[in-house]
């Protein structure tokens, strides 16, 4: 992989054309230039770089720019700004692509069982809730009595 700075200057490139189109012949001008000075076909400009030649409009680009330019093992040249990041993208096989559909499936089956779980237990939690409504009683005083559970074999200790 070859990496190279270039100071490109575009007033010559955008002097020539008509004021609505500069920015246009800007960015040709650059596609062309570094196909000249990387001797590659294929050309890619990246998104940051075609925004800095057209923030100013179609009128106004400006006149120099300074790029950053790297050609891979293919003969592809990427061109960037100097302190772009590079994002490397994952190249996506037809495997990867169902293992992902099959991964996507697991997940959704998944979440319908945790909501037929969560509406399994509600209703348990209603029918508990009836019951203990049911052996809550009150008294006449407004004191609330629970059933008492008998332990067997309980003992005190003694005191002695």
């Amino acid at each position: 992989m070859v990496d190279r700075v270039y100071n490109i200057n575009l007033r010559s490139a955008w002097l020539v054309a008509p004021r609505v189109k500069r920015a246009n012949s800007s960015v040709d001008f650059v596609r062309s230039f570094v196909k000249t000075n990387m001797k590659a076909e294929e050309v890619k400009i990246s998104q940051a770089l075609n925004e800095v030649l057209w923030i100013r409009g179609a009128k106004k680009p400006p006149s120099r720019i300074q790029v950053k330019v790297s050609k891979d093992a293919e003969g592809v040249v990427f061109v960037r700004l100097p302190d772009e990041k590079v994002e490397v993208k994952e190249v996506r096989t037809l495997k990867d692509k169902i293992l992902r559909r099959s991964a996507k499936r697991v997940a959704e089956e998944k979440k319908e069982a945790k909501k037929q779980m969560t509406e399994e237990e509600k209703k348990e939690f209603e029918e508990f809730k009836k019951k203990q409504q049911a052996v809550v009683k009150e008294n006449k005083d407004g004191k609330v009595e629970t059933p008492k559970t008998e332990n067997k074999e309980r003992s005190e200790p003694s005191k002695e």
